[in-house]
C-alpha cells in the first residue's frame, strides 16, 4: 500500500513539473523571439546608418511600397528598367504576401518597418517548431530547446541581416504547413499552403518536396491503404493533392508574371546562373537534367569543395542530426539540388537570402531525427550524450552563432564615423524632389522617393547587356550623380568612364572620395574637403613581389620586391580603383634599397579609364642610403573626376626594393 501511494505522490508530481514547464514554454518562446526581433533590428538599423544596406534588395522594397502607397505604381521601382520595363516588383517574383504587409509599412514608412516585419515573420517559427517537437516527442523541455536552437540558428540570421527578402516569409508557413500535416488539421495546413505560396513562386517547390517527404514516411500506411482499396485514405491522397496545387500555383505565377513583364530578355530568366547545365532558367533545369545529364555533373563539379563546404555550415549547428531521417531531408533538396548545379556563388553560400529555402526540411529532419536518435540502443556512455541532447544541441547553435559573430559582425557593424558623418552630410545637400542617380549602398538613403536610381551592379546573368543597362541608366541625366569611391569604387568608376564619354556635370561637394556631381554645375564645390589618403600593404595588391613583417615600417609591414624576381611587376593600388574629384594632387612614396643604388628603381604608371589610359609616368632613383626610408615627390593635376590606379615596376633586376607607404594629398581643386 505504501509504495502505491509513493507512486501516485511520484506521477502527481511529475504532472505538476510537466504543467509548469508548459506554462515556461508559454514565456521562455515569446522571450526568446522578443530577444532575437529586438537584436536583429538593432543590427539591420546599425548597418543601415553605415550604408550598408543595399539597393539590391533592401531599396527594391521601400520604394515597391512607397510607390504604392502614393499611386506612383503597383509595387513599382526603378532599379530594373532593362530586365523589368513595367517596373512593378511583380514582374520578377509573384508575392501576394506584400499586400498584406502593405497597411503595416503604411501606418510606419521606413526602413526600420520593413526590419521589423522580416524578423518578427522569422522568429515566429521557433513556434511551428516547438509544437512540432511537441508532437513529435512529447517533450516540453526538449520542444523548448530545439525552439531555441532556430532561433540561435545562424545561417538564418544571416539571411535575416541581409536586407530585405520575400524568401523570410516563405519559413514560418512552411513549417506551419509541415506541423499541421503531421497532425492532420487539414484546414489549417490549407491556409499555411497559400500562405507559403503567396511569398514568392519557387516555394511551389518546397510544397512538392513536403508532398513526397510525407508520402515516403507514411510509405507503410499508404501501402495498407492500396492493397484495402481505400483511395480516399489522406495519407494516399495529400501528397498528390499537395503536388497538384503546388504546380497549379506555380503555372498561374508565371501567367501573373508574364502579365506584369511579358518581354523580358533572356538575361530576366538568370541563365548565365545555370550555364553549365545549359538551362535557360529554373523551369527548363528538370529537362536538362535528363536530356544532358554529362552538363549537370560537370555543373555539380565547379566549385564543389565551396558547395560541400555550405553544406556543413548548414548542418554543423544542428551537429548532422537530420541526416538520421532523409526522408524528411527531402524536403530541403530542392534548393540544394538547384544550389549544387548552379556556378552563381551567392546560391551555395551563407550570408545571402537563399538558405531560408532550406530552413523548414532541415528542421524537419532534425526533430524527426532527434526522434530516431532516441530510439537507438546506444552504450551506457554514449546514453548520456543521448539523453542530453538538447542542451548539446544548444550549446552547439551558441557556439556556431558566437563563432559566425565573431567574424562577420565587427565588419557588419563598424566603420569609419568620419566617412559616414561625410556622407550623412553630403546626402543633405540633394534637395527634396530633385532626381539622383546613386550606387548599391547609398540608394537606401534615398529610396523614399521615385526619383531616385542606382547604378547597375555587375552580375552574371547581365554580363551581355551590362553596357546597355548602364546607358539607360545614366541616360537619364538626373539632376545629381552621387558616388563613394571609398565603399564602392567600381561604381565610382562606371560613372567616372561615363562623364568622360557624355560630361554635363560638376563636382557639387567632395570629400574622402564621396562626390556629389550637379547637372550644369561650373561652380566651385559647396562643401570641399581636400583628400589625404594613405596606401600600404593593407590596401595595395602585390604583384611580383610580397608582403614582409618590417618593425621599420609605419604599418609594422613593407611590400618587398626581390632582385631576383622573375618579373619586374611590383604592386598595383589599391584593389579597387581611386575615385578623385578634379584638383592637384601631391603623391609621395617612401622606400628604401637593400643597397646604394644610383640609378632608376621604380617606375610608377598614374593610369585612368579604368588602367586603359596612361596619365603620367614617374620614374624613382637616385637612393643614397639602404638603411633608412627615402621619401620621393611629385605633383600632377586631374582635370575632371577620375577612376585612378598606381602601377609599379621594378626599373632593375639589381636590387631589393621595400616600400613603407604612399600618400596622396589634394593640394588644391581644379576647376574644369
Amino acid at each position: 500500500m505504501q509504495n502505491i501511494h509513493h507512486l501516485k505522490l511520484q506521477s502527481l508530481k511529475r504532472t505538476i513539473l510537466e504543467r509548469l514547464v508548459r506554462k515556461n514554454a508559454l514565456l521562455v518562446i515569446p522571450l526568446a523571439i522578443i530577444c532575437y526581433v529586438i537584436v536583429i533590428v538593432a543590427m539591420g538599423l546599425r548597418k543601415h546608418e553605415l550604408f550598408r544596406t543595399t539597393a539590391w534588395d533592401l531599396g527594391v522594397f521601400t520604394q515597391a511600397f512607397d510607390s504604392t502607397i502614393h499611386g506612383t505604381g503597383f509595387f513599382a521601382y526603378t532599379l530594373e528598367p532593362f530586365t523589368n520595363p513595367s517596373g512593378s516588383f511583380f514582374g520578377v517574383h509573384f508575392s501576394p504576401i506584400l499586400i498584406a504587409i502593405l497597411p503595416i509599412y503604411a501606418a510606419y514608412p521606413s526602413i526600420g518597418t520593413l526590419l521589423v516585419v522580416q524578423a518578427l515573420a522569422l522568429a515566429l517559427g521557433a513556434v511551428p517548431v516547438y509544437y512540432l517537437s511537441l508532437s513529435t516527442f512529447g517533450k516540453v523541455r526538449s520542444s523548448i530547446a530545439v525552439a531555441l536552437v532556430y532561433l540561435l540558428y545562424f545561417p538564418m540570421h544571416a539571411a535575416n541581416l541581409f536586407d530585405f527578402h520575400v524568401e523570410s516569409f516563405v519559413v514560418t508557413p512552411m513549417l506551419c504547413a509541415i506541423y499541421y500535416l503531421q497532425t492532420r488539421q487539414w484546414k489549417k495546413l490549407a491556409v499555411s499552403v497559400i500562405l507559403a505560396l503567396s511569398t514568392i513562386e519557387y516555394a511551389a517547390f518546397m510544397i512538392v518536396a513536403i508532398g513526397i517527404a510525407y508520402l515516403l514516411l507514411n510509405a507503410a500506411s499508404i501501402g495498407k491503404a492500396v492493397r484495402l482499396r481505400k483511395f480516399r485514405d489522406s495519407s494516399l491522397l495529400l501528397p498528390g493533392m499537395l503536388c497538384l496545387v503546388a504546380a497549379g500555383w506555380f503555372l498561374g505565377a508565371r501567367q501573373a508574371l508574364s502579365f506584369f513583364n511579358p518581354s523580358p530578355p533572356a538575361s530576366f530568366e538568370g541563365a548565365q546562373s545555370w550555364s553549365l547545365v545549359g538551362a535557360g532558367s529554373i523551369a527548363e533545369i528538370p529537362g536538362y537534367l535528363l536530356l544532358h545529364p554529362a552538363n549537370s555533373l560537370r555543373a555539380v563539379e565547379f566549385d564543389l569543395p565551396l558547395k560541400l563546404l555550405y553544406v556543413v555550415f548548414l548542418l554543423a549547428p544542428i551537429l548532422f542530426v537530420p541526416i538520421l531521417r532523409p526522408t524528411a531531408f527531402l524536403a530541403a533538396l530542392p534548393w540544394l539540388g538547384l544550389a549544387f548545379l548552379s556556378n552563381y556563388a551567392p546560391f551555395y553560400q551563407i550570408g545571402f537570402q537563399y538558405p531560408l529555402f532550406v530552413v523548414p526540411g532541415i528542421f524537419w529532419a532534425l526533430i524527426l531525427g532527434m526522434q530516431r536518435l532516441e530510439s537507438l540502443d546506444f552504450t551506457r556512455r554514449l546514453r548520456i550524450i543521448q539523453r542530453n541532447m538538447p542542451r548539446i544541441l544548444i550549446v552547439n547553435s551558441m557556439v556556431g552563432l558566437f563563432v559566425f559573430a565573431g567574424f562577420t559582425y565587427p565588419i557588419t557593424l563598424t566603420g569609419p564615423m568620419q566617412h559616414v558623418d561625410y556622407l550623412n552630410r553630403i546626402i543633405q545637400l540633394v534637395p527634396p524632389g530633385s532626381t539622383v542617380l546613386t550606387q548599391n549602398n547609398l540608394f537606401t538613403h534615398f529610396s523614399d522617393r521615385f526619383t531616385v536610381y542606382a547604378i547597375p551592379i555587375y552580375l552574371p546573368s547581365w554580363s551581355t547587356n551590362f553596357r546597355q543597362m548602364i546607358d539607360l541608366t545614366f541616360g537619364r541625366r538626373p539632376d545629381f550623380i552621387l558616388v563613394d569611391g571609398v565603399t564602392d569604387p567600381h561604381s565610382g568608376s562606371i560613372a567616372a568612364l561615363w562623364l568622360r564619354e557624355n560630361g554635363g556635370y560638376g563636382v557639387f561637394a567632395s570629400s574622402d572620395g564621396i562626390i556629389l556631381l550637379k547637372r550644369s554645375f561650373e561652380g566651385t564645390p559647396s562643401f570641399y574637403v581636400p583628400i589625404k589618403w594613405t596606401l600600404d600593404q593593407s590596401n595595395l595588391t602585390v604583384q611580383g613581389g610580397r608582403v614582409l613583417q618590417d618593425s621599420g615600417a609605419a604599418s609594422g609591414a613593407s611590400l618587398y620586391h626581390s632582385a631576383n624576381s622573375i618579373t619586374p611587376e611590383f604592386w598595383v593600388g589599391p584593389s579597387g580603383p581611386l575615385i578623385l574629384p578634379p584638383g592637384w594632387y601631391n603623391l609621395t612614396l617612401n622606400l628604401k634599397t637593400g643597397t646604394v643604388f644610383k640609378g632608376d628603381i621604380i617606375l610608377v604608371s598614374l593610369r585612368a579609364a579604368n588602367g586603359t589610359e596612361a596619365l603620367s609616368t614617374f620614374k624613382i632613383g637616385g637612393i643614397s642610403s639602404s638603411e633608412s626610408w627615402t621619401s620621393f615627390t611629385f605633383d600632377f593635376p586631374l582635370q575632371h573626376a577620375e577612376s585612378v590606379w598606381l602601377n609599379a615596376s621594378s626599373a632593375t633586376s639589381g636590387v631589393d626594393i621595400y616600400l613603407n607607404f604612399i600618400q596622396l594629398v589634394q593640394l588644391t581643386y581644379l576647376s574644369p
